[in-house]
């Protein structure tokens, strides 16, 4: 994300990095900031006073993760699930 700012000779203020969705747009709600997300996470939440600008250019990629709780009981699927990675 860090590199797009930099292509465009942008320096963004990054005060902090959410991966909660619901947290990061609370953030946003109340005024803390601005995010850049994929637009089909936002019908996820009501925006109201949230004002919304689409980017033009969408060179942006993202990368899924898969993510569980460190020593803590994984049931026998969703071991068979990491197995896929």
């Amino acid at each position: 994300m860090v590199n797009e700012f930099q292509r465009l000779d942008l320096e963004p203020n990054i005060m902090c990095e959410c991966q909660d969705l619901i947290m990061l747009l609370g953030l946003v709600s109340s005024g803390f900031g601005a995010t850049i997300l994929p637009l089909s996470l936002l019908s996820l939440h009501s925006l109201g006073g949230l004002r919304v600008i689409q980017l033009k250019e969408q060179t942006l990629i993202s990368e899924p993760k898969v993510i569980w709780r460190k020593n803590s009981y994984l049931s026998k699927a969703a071991k068979e699930f990491l197995k896929l990675f």
